[in-house]
């Protein structure tokens, strides 16, 4: 079954918002609040425990919004 996907998505990159001196699970919780349905989570620079650890609570946040997430390494 194909689900009708937004149109337009944002993409949190952990490495870019970081650098900006942000912490990525407040930028999420900020779109969730603004009505964001669907966010990548791109951490390019992460693997493991770490990556692990943020896409559990990126899910949990945005299950709880009723968003989507598609976590990118």
């Amino acid at each position: 079954m194909i689900r009708d996907l937004p149109k337009l998505y944002a993409i949190l990159d952990v490495d870019l918002t970081l650098s900006r001196g942000l912490r990525p699970l407040d930028v999420l919780d900020g779109w969730l609040d603004a009505g964001v349905q669907l966010v990548q989570v791109r951490a390019k620079s992460w693997s493991g425990g770490p990556l692990l650890e943020l896409a559990e609570q990126a899910t949990a946040r945005c299950q709880s919004a009723g968003a989507s997430l598609i976590v990118n390494d």
